[in-house]
């Protein structure tokens, strides 16, 4: 039968294009880029390695639907670098290191068009006037190879952001809705510490190996006149900065591995963490929301049988910590998302063929 909406007595299987325009839309990226560089030992323990990068952006996100805005960013960026190593040692150097790099935006973050997470239950929408983020980067890096494999290092750094890609919500929307802006001014400074040594300078410990990295971050963000004045009227005594979006105050990541070549037996314990995370940029005084620390361990074992088989063992998330976003008024917590992803266990047998 022919299809008329208005007959609700017709029967059978219908399809119906129900396309919009304004969800579909056409990217285009160009880069085109050159660079030159120079490695040369100065001194006799002073090495520098110095050059420049420039790249032309030209990128554009077009909706089919002609009335919106269209997403484009056409720059061009001279991204020097330069290094200075200070060899103290024959195994201990000192680093002093500048550079300049840019992080661009997704065509997902820059099309003018909005769509559902099903997952998370929020409208993502698209931002055509956002621009790429121009971060000046600076480090200094004492290092210590004690044996191959064996590092001890202490660094300091500093960076400076420029249009940093953040994501924020939209406080008038009738529904939850997130999109993508740029904060003009941040930075983030911090310490950085490594270790990494083979512990067979105790007999019945010998096959093992431990490696710990610890980062400590600070980061501040200048609150843009709307973000700072709606909180103003809510709390008098609100700060004019904050946080960095996605920026930890600390990361810890940590190993502990065994390896027999004789018994064809390895084995790698695998532990991190990182502090609560701004994910949310609230607008309108409403309280920023933060992902909570989620501790992981994770396991993995392989053993070699005969010549060519091996068999492994994966096991993934065995603290099952929950994934949980959370905001904070008056000192009390509130839930904004939490989730369990569950434990992974995998298995599996391979065979080597010469």
């Amino acid at each position: 039968p022919s299809y008329n909406p208005n007959n609700f007595n017709n029967f059978g299987l219908y399809v119906k294009n129900a396309t919009d325009s304004v969800n579909m839309y056409d990217g285009t990226m160009n880069i085109i880029s050159g660079y030159a560089m120079v490695d040369m030992a100065v001194a006799r323990k002073v090495r520098v390695i110095a050059g420049a990068r420039i790249e032309n952006t030209d990128m554009k996100s077009e909706s089919l639907d002609a009335s919106k805005e269209v997403g484009e960013i056409n720059e061009t960026d001279l991204l020097p670098s330069l290094n200075i190593i200070f060899n103290l040692k024959e195994n201990m150097n000192v680093r002093l290191a500048y550079n300049r790099t840019i992080a661009r935006p997704t065509f997902r973050e820059i099309s003018p068009f909005s769509s559902f997470d099903f997952q998370g239950g929020v409208v993502w929408l698209g931002n055509p006037d956002l621009q790429r983020s121009v971060i000046d980067n600076l480090d200094l890096r004492w290092e210590y190879f004690m044996r191959p494999g064996e590092v001890l290092s202490v660094s300091a750094f500093y960076k400076d952001f420029k249009d940093a890609i953040e994501v924020v919500d939209n406080p008038i929307a009738p529904n939850p809705e997130l999109s993508w802006f740029n904060a003009k001014e941040a930075s983030v400074y911090g310490f950085e510490a490594e270790f990494r040594k083979k512990i067979d300078f105790i007999n019945a410990l010998k096959n093992f190996r431990f490696g710990v990295n610890v980062t400590l971050v600070e980061s501040i963000v200048k609150k843009d006149r709307e973000e700072y004045e709606s909180e103003l009227a809510v709390d008098p005594s609100a700060e004019d900065t904050r946080v960095m979006f996605g920026q930890a105050p600390y990361i810890v990541n940590s190993f502990l591995n065994y390896e027999n070549e004789k018994l064809k037996l390895e084995s790698n314990l695998v532990f991190n963490v990182t502090g609560p995370i701004l994910v949310i940029v609230m607008k309108k005084g409403t309280p920023d929301v933060y992902q909570q620390p989620r501790p992981d361990l994770s396991l993995n074992v392989s053993k070699g049988l005969g010549k060519r088989f091996k068999v492994k063992l994966e096991m993934e998330n065995l603290l099952d910590a929950s994934y949980k976003q959370t905001q904070e008024y008056k000192d009390k917590e509130y839930i904004y998302e939490e989730f369990n992803l569950g434990q992974t266990f995998k298995a599996g047998i391979s065979y080597t063929i010469k």
